[in-house]
């Protein structure tokens, strides 16, 4: 099972030791091993102490592989291979034990496997592994360019580095067998599954990896953190405020009668309409501080109180409204007039436009962006995913405003960034779309959601 790779005990494991009991204990899990005739718990002490090759550890030939079997599937022990040329690092609970290797079969990278830089290793790793590998040997590295495409196991293995790096990629789920059981393509399940959704399903829930996750701070003392409010943009367009006295209508009602309307009326859209949309649907309320951070309060939940989108308007059939791109100071209530109609801001209602299948550009396309910043501040690994959860809140929000004020709302499933990044004049990683719906006023008849 084992080979001659180098045992040690995973990172972060500690070690007690009491009579006939050794305990082990890493991120509040803990396991004891009953060490009858003390010979496993000197074999867990040398564990413990730097590690060593299963066959220079002393002990009862049946029960010592028994232990080692028991510890590496709880993922307690890292292997390596000749002196950290590669070691292995469990992340994750190990599901399967260490596969053979078929000297007549052929072998090829997963197409879930990626390298990149971590510090000052390289990291081979996949979402469906429960070991991160890193490589220091050029040779291993070498190796994993050869199994780009299916190969032969002899046309692989040339030195006894190669034999011990192959066995190890087998068994964390890096290599595959592209005729054989664990063929990715054979699986309906992992063949739906495309790179980089799993890949960011996986890095963002627990369970997969074994890095920080949630409110770390991790940048805290080297970097501010963003204000609540976005610094303003252009000159201010004051919008008015919404009806106090409307007709009522019930949230199950709304909820009912929402409905993604494509197309919209003759008639534009007027300011005040815009305005009662905006207001009522993503006004800041009220801002605070709270520890280190300023905070605020939305129509819609934010994680932590921090609000990192923003809202954008691509004005094209507006009353009362020059057409252009504008920002929603939503502390004021007011628009920032970021610009004229551009061609950037112009190929954004297009691309609308054919995300809809509708033959006409919105009256008005909202661009929801995010001030990254303030999440990934304090939040580590999770501050993507909870954008995403953020802009589906906001929508949600936008789409019952809309019904409840009798527009035509359509959330949109794509948009382009670069081209908002273009029409902003803003870098890429500061300040992006992340989300995009159209707004206008309802035809005579609504079309089909």
């Amino acid at each position: 099972m084992f080979g001659d790779l180098h045992l040690s005990l995973n990172k972060g494991v500690s070690m007690k030791s009491e009579g006939d009991v050794v305990t082990l204990e890493r991120d509040g899990h803990r396991i004891s091993i009953a060490a009858a005739g003390h010979e496993l718990a000197a074999a867990v002490k040398e564990l413990s102490a730097g590690g060593v090759t299963l066959a220079r550890l002393s002990g009862d030939p049946v029960r010592l592989p028994m232990l080692m079997r028991r510890l590496a599937r709880g993922g307690w022990l890292r292997y390596s291979i000749m002196d950290g040329a590669v070691v292995a690092t469990p992340v994750a609970r190990p599901e399967t034990e260490w596969p053979a290797l078929d000297p007549e079969a052929r072998y090829v990278l997963s197409r879930f496997a990626y390298l990149h830089r971590d510090g000052d290793t390289l990291l081979l790793r996949s979402p469906l592994s429960y070991l991160e590998v890193a490589l220091a040997d050029p040779r291993a590295i070498a190796l994993v360019a050869r199994l780009a495409a299916p190969r032969p196991y002899d046309e692989l293995v040339e030195t006894d580095l190669d034999a011990q790096v192959m066995r190890l990629l087998r068994h964390t789920r890096l290599v595959c067998e592209p005729d054989g059981e664990d063929d990715e393509d054979g699986d309906p399940a992992i063949r739906q599954w495309e790179f980089h959704d799993l890949l960011f399903h996986t890095s963002t829930r627990e369970g997969r990896h074994d890095r920080p996750t949630g409110g770390t701070y991790r940048f805290r003392g080297e970097i501010d953190p963003l204000p609540a409010v976005r610094p303003a943009i252009g000159e201010l367009v004051a919008l008015p405020a919404p009806r106090a006295e409307r007709p009522q209508a019930s949230l199950f009602e709304v909820l009912d009668r929402r409905r993604s309307i494509r197309r919209h009326g003759e008639r534009p859209l007027t300011k005040e309409e815009l305005g009662e949309f905006l207001h009522r649907s993503a006004r800041l309320s009220g801002a605070f501080t709270a520890g280190e951070e300023e905070v605020g309060r939305r129509p819609y939940p934010g994680g932590g109180g921090l609000h990192e989108l923003e809202i954008y308007v691509v004005a094209g059939k507006c009353a009362d409204l020059p057409a252009g791109l504008y920002h929603y100071r939503a502390r004021e209530h007011a628009l920032g007039r970021v610009s004229e109609m551009t061609a950037p801001a112009e190929a954004l209602l297009r691309d609308a436009a054919f995300s809809t299948a509708s033959p006409d550009s919105p009256q008005v396309l909202i661009v929801i962006a995010a001030r990254f910043q303030r999440l990934s501040w304090k939040y580590q690994r999770i501050a993507y995913s909870l954008i995403l959860k953020h802009v589906g809140c906001l929508i949600q929000t936008m789409y019952l405003v809309a019904t409840a004020l009798e527009l035509a709302p359509c959330a949109i499933g794509g948009g382009n960034s670069e081209l908002f990044t273009r029409a902003l004049g803003e870098s890429y990683f500061t300040e992006t779309s992340v989300g995009e719906f159209a707004l206008g006023t309802r035809p005579d008849r609504e079309a089909e959601e």
